[in-house]
């Protein structure tokens, strides 16, 4: 299991927010959490039980 953390913006821009858990795959987590964004965020995900970072990046749907 995963958690996907958003980096906030505007005055809370050092901090990252738990935005969605679960998924069986990395993938399938970052494609639920960002489906309907059109927004640029940064973001990683970590795992729940090592509480490793196992990916990290910037999605930019819609942002022209």
């Amino acid at each position: 299991m995963y958690t996907i953390f958003v980096k906030g913006w505007g005055d809370d821009e050092d901090r990252y927010y738990a935005h969605s858990t679960g998924g069986n795959t990395i993938e399938g987590l970052i494609n639920d959490t960002f489906k309907d964004w059109e927004f640029e965020a940064v973001y990683y995900v970590m795992h729940n039980s090592s509480l490793d970072t196992v990916a990290e990046g910037v999605i930019n749907r819609g942002v022209y």
